[in-house]
């Protein structure tokens, strides 16, 4: 994160050096870089086979020094995995809330705090 200034000055006219006042905007911007995210499965290096359950777990960590908040994640399963059951994956998230479960999972309004993270776990069967 970095803390920006912005610095506003009025002037009596075009040729004045001495500002009749000034005004000052503060805000924080966001490095990606304070931003990393992981995504594992639960047998790594094995092979699986057709009606195995695999869980894939995604973390997000937050390596900056403000909290995270209102973030969307977004997975877009591949086909070669699908439901145990019915037309939803199993979808688990420490922070934020499950709005698609489907094909497409998608966990809305995750928050991150300071040297935190947030685990999310997905879990189908091999089709």
């Amino acid at each position: 994160m970095a803390t920006i200034v912005n610095t506003a000055q009025v002037f009596e006219n075009a040729t004045a050096t001495t500002p009749l006042e000034t005004a000052e905007a503060t805000f924080t911007t966001f490095d990606i870089n304070d931003l990393v995210m992981t995504k594992t499965v639960d047998r790594p290096g094995e092979i699986y086979y057709t009606g195995q359950p695999i869980t894939f777990t995604i973390t997000i960590t937050n390596n900056g020094t403000e909290t995270l908040t209102g973030l969307r994640f977004t997975d877009a399963i591949d086909p070669s995995v699908v439901p145990s059951s019915g037309t939803d994956y199993t979808v688990n998230a420490s922070s934020g809330t499950v709005t698609s479960a489907t094909s497409n999972v998608i966990v809305d309004g995750i928050e991150v705090l300071p040297s935190g993270s947030v685990t999310i776990t997905i879990s189908g069967i091999i089709a």
